[in-house]
């Protein structure tokens, strides 16, 4: 389980990209086109699409705008794509024809030296409940966080929809809406809680963004925070994503500073920025 050719995977789906193409270039501008198995958020628009990593550049954007964008950025330097200037310029563009960009991330990935991969006759059955899980990994409601006296829980397929149910919670106006976000493009298929005398005080979920890739997200009860259970948790799903074959990543605003530290402390490494674009 290579983590690099499993992200570039993932990036030639997002971009309608060739793995002929790949391997000709590091500019990669191909036509909008949807596959299955691409990530795809609500909200955001397939209009134009940038993935800038390890100075490579998967870009996807719609016919309307692609001679555009062919002529700006086939000799561009990807790993400088995120300057404002050429950010503005892009923005600008989009405006003419109904868009503009909705947003620029930074993303992190595992690091190979501390997670452990798994080979492929090794990975799991993603379990649908609970009980699927225990007989998988030993899972036990009561297992203690080490250090603590909160308690840790797991949650899959059936959890979660019961969790929805208990919390008529929607996205951002539910609990824990960073870990469950409740979405019919990106699926949560697994959350990792800490407990402190039945009550839920942290939360990680990871979602089914795409074919590949899975996103951790990260919430904390206010009274717990300081004490290391962002990055505890983080780490703890992580790891089990990777059994499943799926590769796990975070991903944040450049200017939260305090998210980019669970992200490496939990032991991941700065991977790749993304530019997206919504009407």
């Amino acid at each position: 389980m290579n983590f690099d050719e499993i992200a570039r995977s993932q990036f030639r789906l997002d971009t309608n990209c060739s793995p002929e193409t790949e391997e000709l270039y590091r500019i990669m501008i191909n036509e909008r086109k949807e596959l299955p198995g691409a990530r795809r958020y609500a909200g955001l628009s397939t209009f134009f699409m940038g993935v800038f990593y390890k100075g490579d550049a998967y870009i996807m954007a719609d016919p309307e705008i692609l001679p555009w964008i062919r002529e700006k950025y086939e000799k561009a330097k990807p790993e400088w794509f995120c300057k404002f200037e050429n950010l503005r310029m892009l923005d600008e563009e989009l405006k003419k024809h109904g868009h503009k960009i909705a947003d620029t991330h930074v993303y992190f990935l595992p690091d190979e030296k501390i997670f452990s991969t798994v080979k492929k006759d090794d990975i799991k059955e993603i379990p649908t409940s609970r009980q699927e899980a225990s007989e998988i990994f030993g899972d036990d409601d009561q297992d203690e966080i080490e250090g603590t006296d909160l308690k840790l829980i797991w949650f899959y397929d059936k959890e979660i929809a019961e969790f929805r149910i208990e919390h008529r919670g929607e996205g951002k106006d539910g609990l824990f809406p960073h870990s469950l976000v409740y979405s019919e493009t990106q699926p949560d298929r697994i959350a990792v809680a800490a407990v402190d005398k039945g009550k839920l005080v942290a939360m990680t979920g990871a979602s089914e963004d795409g074919k590949y890739l899975w996103q951790i997200g990260v919430d904390i009860d206010p009274e717990y925070e300081g004490m290391g259970l962002a990055t505890y948790l983080t780490e703890k799903i992580a790891s089990r994503v990777l059994t499943f074959g799926k590769l796990p990543f975070y991903g944040t605003s450049e200017s939260h500073s305090l998210s980019m530290d669970v992200a490496i402390r939990a032991g991941f490494i700065p991977a790749w920025a993304e530019v997206v674009a919504s009407t």
